[in-house]
């Protein structure tokens, strides 16, 4: 088996090529490339069918192999071991094994020898070069030295040039001194910084510090050198860093980047160097954000508000004469509470909702014929930190495929199937309509005997607090004699609305009026928000108790006669009964009275 071993350094790669040697099994070609502490092997694979594998054997100077103990094992024909020790030497055979667990004899054998790893000398910075009026005190610094693979342990200072002065300590990372009296011409001193690591490797640099005659170099006095003082002539003022004509001593942001000084030092920012735009403590908001918010841009647990996030759920595709429900509850505040919620329609036939604020707002769309309705409606939220978000949702309405009643009214299928329809004539808006299953109201002496329909639930938005809204529910079939529509409330159980109902001639359509906060309104609040669960009844045939109609009368109930009036400001008239013309005048104007003297 031919055996081969290269090492890889930081700066070459090379072979080593040892001989050719057939061993039983197959003929391997075997070599290594390695990195300090680690090894790589490749050898020629095998072609035999039944080959399986594999085996690295290893073992050190000195030492044997442990053939019941593979350093590595598997099917590639290449290895990379790690971690080995340093300056260590180690040899190396590979053996290939077939399924039936016979194994080939040894490879040639290579050997790698790991290198000790190499100490790089430190980095001495001696600090910028400087410009001070004699007399002053300066600073020299050589904090910015580092060591890349270990730690400095000394610092050395000297002087190389210029009037000799004393260090306060040569030693030290940051030794003082102070800047000698000098001649007109000043004077240059140059220091020399000597840093040593802890491999015991050194490295240089050096600083220039020019030393200037205070008389003739400092006009103002400041003792700021001319050439260095931005306003040579203002005592009180030599540096203007963001250079914006205004002194550092006044102006309150003297980098210029939205972040006044004063709190940019109590944060530990620079306020010399503009860092609006870095983000100190790494919490995802740059600093000047931090600032705006009034939040610590060094500590990433206090973080600025964050926008909400609008979710208007999922795409509908809802049949005509179902409730749509728009759902917001999916949207989320990371930092606080949703303050509010705004629904808007953007497209599509105009619909109204039940409430445009509302978590989930409801509506029923109008009728469809032939194509499919695609309305669109945006959810904004707002935050308690006024931040917003907004998001989509579309709603495709499709045809339910019910026909023989009015084009404009809104057919549906009652909670048995057979169709009807309901149309809103004046005073409000349907926003919701479910069929319910007739046994869902409580089994009172005063339910009716049969609910034909069942129950049709329907939330009325009026058009204003109090008002009285008129619609028609369309029958698939005239309701037989002695039938009539009937109000369900848990408070007050069922009750009889003849009074205000009225059934055409056929007793197919039944016309109800409901207002909010009174007849036909089950939370009797005046909210603009009418709640009528109610379904054409049939009871036995025993004589009703007289009711109490709308306008304050007795009435006798039942189908027929003629109660439609004014609802609100707007006049209706119902065809098929144009002799009650004068009755609804009169009706209206009750209505309104009512009206008055429950707002009083």
């Amino acid at each position: 088996m031919k055996l081969q071993v290269g090492i890889l350094s930081k700066y070459r790669r090379f072979f080593l090529i040892d001989l050719l040697l057939i061993i039983v099994f197959s003929v391997f070609f075997f070599s290594a490339a390695a990195f300090a502490g680690t090894v790589k092997l490749a050898w020629d694979a095998n072609t035999e069918s039944d080959l399986a594998g594999y085996r690295v054997f290893s073992h050190n100077a000195g030492g044997s192999y442990d053939y019941l103990s593979p350093t590595w094992s598997g099917i590639e024909n290449s290895c990379t071991l790690e971690n080995l020790d340093e300056g260590s030497g180690y040899y190396f055979v590979v053996r290939a094994f077939n399924t039936a667990g016979v194994e080939s004899g040894d490879s040639n054998e290579v050997y790698y020898s790991v290198p000790q790893s190499q100490n790089n000398p430190p980095i001495a910075n001696a600090g910028s070069d400087g410009i001070i009026p004699e007399g002053d005190p300066v600073t020299l610094d050589g904090s910015a030295s580092a060591d890349s693979d270990g730690t400095i342990v000394t610092y050395h200072w000297g002087q190389t040039i210029g009037p000799i002065v004393t260090l306060s300590d040569a030693a030290a990372v940051k030794p003082d001194f102070t800047a000698p009296q000098v001649s007109s011409a000043g004077a240059t001193l140059v220091f020399q910084l000597t840093v040593t690591d802890n491999g015991g490797l050194t490295n240089s640099d050096t600083v220039s510090i020019n030393v200037n005659d205070l008389v003739l170099a400092d006009r103002d006095g400041d003792g700021v050198a001319n050439e260095q003082d931005a306003f040579p002539d203002n005592p009180e003022e030599w540096t203007d860093s963001d250079g914006d004509g205004i002194g550092n001593n006044q102006d309150p942001d003297d980098d210029n980047d939205g972040m006044p000084d004063a709190w940019e030092v109590e944060y530990g920012l620079d306020p010399l160097n503009a860092d609006d735009d870095q983000d100190a403590d790494g919490d995802g908001f740059s600093n000047v954000v931090e600032y705006q918010y009034q939040t610590s841009p060094t500590d990433n647990s206090s973080i600025p508000p964050q926008a909400p996030v609008a979710i208007a759920g999922f795409d509908q595709m809802v049949s005509e004469g179902n409730t749509v429900t728009l759902d917001g509850s999916g949207s989320y505040d990371a930092n606080g509470e949703i303050a509010a919620y705004q629904w808007t329609q953007i497209d599509g036939p105009e619909v109204v909702l039940s409430d445009e604020m509302a978590v989930a707002p409801t509506f029923l769309p109008p009728p469809v014929s032939g194509d499919d309705v695609v309305f669109s409606f945006t959810l904004k939220v707002t935050d308690e930190d006024g931040f917003e978000s907004t998001d989509a949702i579309d709603v495709i309405i499709q045809e339910n495929g019910i026909t023989g009643f009015p084009a404009d009214a809104i057919t549906f299928y009652a909670i048995d199937g057979q169709p009807l329809a309901v149309q809103v004539h004046d005073g409000g808006y349907l926003v919701r309509l479910e069929a319910v299953a007739p046994d869902s109201g409580a089994d009172t002496p005063d339910r009716p005997e049969e609910l034909p329909y069942g129950l049709l639930d329907m939330d009325i938005k009026a058009s204003s607090p109090g008002g009285s809204v008129v619609l028609t529910i369309y029958l698939p079939e005239g309701a037989q004699d002695g039938a009539t529509w009937y109000n369900y409330s848990d408070a007050t159980g069922w009750q009889d609305y003849s009074a205000n109902s009225d059934f055409n001639e056929a007793r197919d359509q039944v016309t109800l009026v409901l207002t909010d906060g009174g007849v036909g309104d089950n939370d009797r609040q005046a909210n603009a928000m009418i709640l009528d669960p109610s379904g054409l009844g049939i009871s036995n045939p025993e004589p009703a108790a007289d009711q109490i109609d709308v306008t304050g009368g007795e009435s006798s109930g039942g189908g027929g006669g003629c109660f439609i009036g004014t609802v609100n400001t707007g006049s209706l008239l119902i065809t098929g009964y144009p002799h009650c013309w004068i009755l609804m005048v009169l009706i209206a104007a009750l209505v309104l009275g009512q009206n008055v003297l429950r707002q009083r």
